[in-house]
């Protein structure tokens, strides 16, 4: 987890965060489940190294939902600043 450096306040507040990265590809999957979440937190995540700074795809499944509709739904595609910088805002209860 070398390459998250901004991760910790999302964690504090009932988030937790699983980065496992592809060591054949520069690509990286950031997982974010905030079960213990009670109010939407921001994760600011900092790439750096050999990973990819191509846009970043958001999707999330409402936990809360019994709708397949809410199922791994695409929410966003977020670019990385030119320093590897970007972010988004995750919801309780989501994957």
């Amino acid at each position: 987890m070398e390459w998250v450096q901004s991760a910790a306040e999302a964690v504090t507040r009932g988030c937790s965060l699983i980065i496992p990265p592809s060591c054949a590809t520069r690509s990286y999957s950031a997982i974010v489940e905030t079960t213990s979440a009670s109010v939407p937190s921001t994760v600011t995540f900092n790439i750096h190294g050999n990973l990819s700074n191509k846009p970043v795809h958001v999707w999330a499944t409402n936990l809360n939902s019994t709708s397949d509709k809410d199922l791994f739904v695409h929410v966003n595609d977020v670019k990385p600043e030119g320093s590897g910088r970007y972010q988004f805002t995750v919801q309780p209860n989501y994957v």
